[in-house]
């Protein structure tokens, strides 16, 4: 099987990394799913632009997703202590390692300008120390160009909201990993 692993992180109160993975063979039909929630105007989904009532409504959409295309969730917290490009190295390289028994997978990274340079190097390293170079690629890729960004987006940003938002998305997380020293 071939699975497209969608990477996008919030730093709002902890560094919460999200990583949602998806069978290749869903990714348009989930393409469609979310294009459909976007609003005329919106160019993509982020919830730190989204009004309460529309969050509801869109976390409310993904987790009917999450069933129909057989979408896991893991969610990745490093904590507040070290530098964000340390923080973010911790969570990429943990997702390198979850995804090592898998036969084939893309990870697709909302792209930050700011972090290719870094994300490129932990990647090479994390992919040789897991020995995955030939079974993981990955590609930063902007939100707007790519609709399912919007997933880790908001598994991330609920996470890290905590209370009831963490409470409406915990039970549909298959993997929690805090990654702070």
């Amino acid at each position: 099987m071939s699975r497209l692993v969608f990477v996008d992180e919030t730093k709002a109160k902890s560094y919460v990394m999200a990583a949602v993975s998806l069978d290749r063979r869903y990714a348009d039909a989930m393409r469609r799913s979310l294009k459909a929630l976007i609003l005329p105007g919106q160019t993509s989904l982020h919830m730190r632009s989204e009004s309460e009532r529309r969050r509801r409504h869109i976390l409310g959409a993904l987790i009917r997703f999450l069933h129909e295309f057989d979408i896991e969730v893991a969610i990745y917290d490093a904590g507040v202590t070290e530098s964000e490009i340390a923080r973010r190295s911790k969570c990429l390289r943990a997702i390198v390692a979850a995804n090592r028994g898998d036969p084939r997978v893309a990870l697709i990274i909302d792209r930050d300008e700011t972090l290719v340079s870094s994300d490129r190097q932990t990647l090479i390293e994390a992919l040789r120390e897991e020995q995955v170079g030939e079974r993981v690629h990955y590609e930063h890729v902007s939100r707007r160009s790519e609709q399912l960004l919007a997933m880790p987006d908001v598994f991330a940003w609920c996470w890290n909201r905590g209370g009831l938002w963490r409470q409406a998305i915990r039970g549909h997380v298959s993997e929690f990993r805090i990654l702070a020293e």
